[in-house]
């Protein structure tokens, strides 16, 4: 469902690009077929996401093994043992995750506007992001602090409106007052987990038009002949 409702969020920010107004039965049509020709990135990022963890569970198996078998060892030695593989396997993992993320960005796009299949669209994405890596990675990550930092703000406020009503119940183990404190805070409570919901709604769509906006002009910047005052007319669109 999310990946289907990434190309469906694309196609529109790309339809809306050329001045189109699409609607959602029109979306829905033109985007028959995508999680099909997806198939292959989910199961190979499935595949990949299996093999990490088996990994890092055999390394902690073997590090606990290895230090509960030596002679002399405490249980505080092999617990530090383990954290320090955990520590290793974070910092191997984190920045291949944000490089190929980032590789990688424009997979969706290349599967819903160019009609790619899985495999040929993570080779296109690879190739677009060539020579543009830090590019990439910088106007992307401008996108997702923005929506996180708006999530922050709303988060922090919500948060300083709820804790000084809380400060204000009063402590008691009876049951029905305890009940009755949780009551005095729902409306609070309810009021943070409306405008999270609100920053996801307007945010997950904002991002995925932004990355659509990016993968046009990273076509047009490397592959498109600039006219003499800025870039061609021509958009990518499908491709045999």
């Amino acid at each position: 469902t999310q990946l289907k409702s990434y190309g469906l969020m694309t196609l529109a920010a790309y339809e809306i690009a050329q001045g189109a107004r699409p609607d959602f039965r029109g979306l829905l049509a033109r985007n028959r077929g995508f999680l099909p020709r997806m198939a292959a990135v989910i199961a190979i990022v499935g595949g990949a996401a299996v093999v990490a963890y088996g990994v890092l569970i055999g390394l902690l198996v073997a590090t606990i093994n290895t230090f509960g078998a030596s002679a002399g060892r405490s249980a505080t030695s092999a617990l530090a043992a383990m954290f320090g593989v955990m520590a290793l396997v974070f910092l191997v993992l984190v920045p291949l995750a944000v490089f190929l993320s980032v590789k990688l960005l424009y997979t969706v796009q290349a599967v819903t506007i160019e009609q790619q299949d899985g495999l040929a669209a993570l080779r296109r994405s690879w190739t677009l992001t060539r020579g543009a890596f830090w590019r990439t990675l910088g106007y992307y990550l401008v996108a997702t602090l923005a929506v996180g930092a708006i999530g922050y703000v709303l988060s922090l406020a919500t948060q300083l409106l709820v804790l000084p009503v809380a400060a204000r119940l009063p402590d008691s183990s009876s049951p029905s007052q305890a009940l009755a404190s949780v009551v005095a805070l729902l409306p609070l409570l309810g009021l943070a987990l409306l405008l999270q919901i609100a920053v996801q709604l307007a945010g997950v769509p904002f991002v995925q038009a932004y990355i659509t906006y990016m993968y046009l002009d990273q076509v047009r910047r490397s592959e498109v002949p600039a006219a003499p005052y800025g870039y061609g007319p021509a958009w990518p669109g499908p491709q045999s």
